[in-house]
């Protein structure tokens, strides 16, 4: 990003969680919900409203939404306030967090695994688990692994790993992460491709699977229920 992160003019400074909502809307030619970057959390209900459709969560927490410059863009409201929503921000460990146990009703991660470590998945995982009360529903997000392109999708992964700030990008996609699941408590994992949609519904066709159909096409969804 223009500046990188070390770039701040204090608490204030929003500027860099502004560029990466416009700028990822730019970078992503559209294709994850224009402006409104909401492709991905469509795609999220729709799994939900798949494979857990008696769930009504009422208390949510969403574990990594960025940098620190984007938690000062959002509690100016920036964003929120303008789409009418309330949402308390907090700076925390993922790895273990401030809240007690089975304080939600759904834990939730946004393409948070391959920006960090196998060490530090397992007790995400393992503290997505605590934070859930019984019956709750947890759900980590993913690109879609780039092996599907073939050799290139390989290069790519690679590419970003090494010089593109995605230090984790090859890592993840050797997780077990179905294996990690169990490991930190969870039954009946579901591991599949959910189909990327722009409005999630009740009604709509089924778009889970165990095939990815690509980047953009679709979303790597790890989930279970408590």
């Amino acid at each position: 990003m223009p500046g990188g992160y070390a770039d701040d003019r204090g608490d204030v400074d929003i500027r860099q969680g502004a560029l990466i909502d416009r700028g990822g809307a730019v970078y992503m030619v559209g294709r994850n919900g224009g402006l409104m970057n909401d492709v991905r959390g469509h795609t999220t209900v729709q799994h939900l409203f798949e494979a857990y459709p008696d769930l009504e969560p009422k208390r949510i927490v969403d574990l990594g939404c960025a940098v620190g410059a984007m938690l000062r863009y959002a509690h100016a409201h920036a964003r929120a306030e303008r789409l009418g929503q309330r949402v308390h921000y907090v700076q925390d460990n993922a790895e273990r967090t401030r809240f007690p146990d089975g304080s939600f009703d759904f834990v939730y991660s946004c393409v948070l695994l391959h920006e960090t470590s196998k060490a530090a998945t397992r007790k995400i995982f393992a503290e997505s688990h605590r934070l859930l009360r019984p019956g709750g529903v947890v759900i980590h997000r993913e690109v879609p692994p780039l092996d599907s392109l073939g050799v290139w999708g390989r290069v790519m992964g690679d590419f970003e790993s090494l010089y593109n700030n995605e230090p984790f990008r090859r890592g993840v996609r050797n997780l077990d992460v179905t294996a990690l699941m169990h490991e930190a408590g969870s039954d009946d994992v579901k591991r599949g491709f959910q189909l990327a949609t722009p409005a999630a519904s009740r009604s709509a066709n089924k778009g889970f699977s165990d095939k990815s159909g690509g980047v953009f096409r679709s979303w790597l969804m790890i989930s279970a229920r408590k």
